[in-house]
């Protein structure tokens, strides 16, 4: 019995040894637990106040708008502006102001000895110095030199008067002279819009002596009269107009303009007129020939004709009406441009 004893005290003995460890490893556990929970909370809680200009980064990053986005769209917007200095009219760019001498289609004497002045200005950046030049182009030379230098250094937004000596031909007729101004690099200095460059121009009407003068002058209606050309049978020419519905057209081509014109008779016979057109740039564009009319007047009055005019191409030019009687009469002319986007 008392081994019996002995044997189960033993026992218990081991039983409680194996259980012991137990609570003291839950302990640790639980200790080690709370010791990393408190470290976290703080280092959560240290992080939170450090990372809080992250949580604004990555508001920044949210499909929402932001104010953060603001100054970049400032800075996109002043770009332009405080980039590399680049402005509209930066270069060479020149701007005609006025013709100085013999307006266009003036009449002058065959043979005589005209000066054309024409008043330019410095519309760019560059200062044009004496090596720039106004330099032929096309149509009649009329005896000037091919290149014609600049008398003075022209500052941006100056002015200048360019003149050149022509000699009218013995021929009577139309004659028309174009000019352009290159700078010192031999190159055609702008006139505004991309590919475009200032062209001068002179359009004389020569007559002989007799042409001039009296009742062939200018009439009271505009335009000139002269006894350049007649028709047999013609009537007497007294008058003839032409207007446009817009002279000054921007947008999609070809756009629809129409051309009124008018021809005045003091009398009855015929008369054939048409429109003549000029262009000034770009060089080598051409019209449509407009149809000419041959018409008998019964007597002295005033016809009326609508022309549509439909350019395919960004055009600056001149329209002006021809009528052809017993004499000659042409209308004052009506510049127009055409800017097709």
């Amino acid at each position: 019995m008392r081994k019996f004893f002995l044997i189960v005290m033993v026992f218990l003995f081991l039983l409680s040894g194996c259980n012991y460890p137990t609570p003291a490893e839950n302990s640790d556990v639980e200790e080690t637990s709370a010791a990393q929970t408190t470290e976290a909370d703080d280092a959560v809680t240290a992080t939170d106040d450090d990372l809080k200009p992250t949580e604004g980064l990555e508001e920044d990053v949210t499909p929402e708008p932001s104010p953060t986005e603001e100054p970049g769209a400032e800075e996109a917007t002043r770009t332009p502006e405080s980039g590399d200095g680049e402005q509209i009219g930066e270069g060479d760019f020149a701007e005609f102001i006025a013709d100085v001498t013999i307006p266009d289609y003036s009449e002058v004497l065959v043979g005589e000895e005209i000066t054309k002045t024409w008043r330019i200005k410095n519309a760019g950046t560059t200062t044009w110095t004496t090596d720039y030049v106004l330099e032929f182009e096309k149509g009649e030379k009329l005896g000037a030199s091919t290149q014609i230098p600049l008398e003075k250094e022209v500052a941006p937004g100056e002015t200048i008067d360019i003149s050149i000596d022509f000699k009218v031909p013995t021929a009577t007729g139309e004659y028309t002279s174009y000019w352009i101004l290159k700078n010192e690099d031999n190159q055609r200095v702008g006139a505004g819009d991309e590919g475009e460059y200032l062209s001068l121009y002179m359009i004389i009407l020569a007559v002989k002596e007799e042409d001039g003068g009296g009742d062939d002058g200018d009439d009271e209606n505009g335009g000139s009269s002269s006894g350049g050309q007649s028709i047999s049978g013609g009537a007497k020419v007294t008058g003839a107009t032409v207007s446009m519905s817009n002279t000054n057209y921007s947008g999609e081509c070809p756009p629809q303009l129409t051309i009124n014109y008018t021809v005045t008779t003091s009398n009855a016979g015929k008369v054939q007129f048409n429109l003549l057109f000029n262009v000034i740039s770009p060089s080598g564009f051409k019209f449509d020939a407009p149809p000419e009319y041959l018409v008998n007047f019964s007597s002295g009055y005033t016809v009326y004709y609508d022309y549509l005019l439909m350019p395919s191409n960004s055009v600056t030019a001149t329209v002006r009406v021809q009528a052809i009687g017993e004499n000659e009469f042409l209308s004052e002319p009506v510049q127009f441009s055409v800017k097709c986007q």
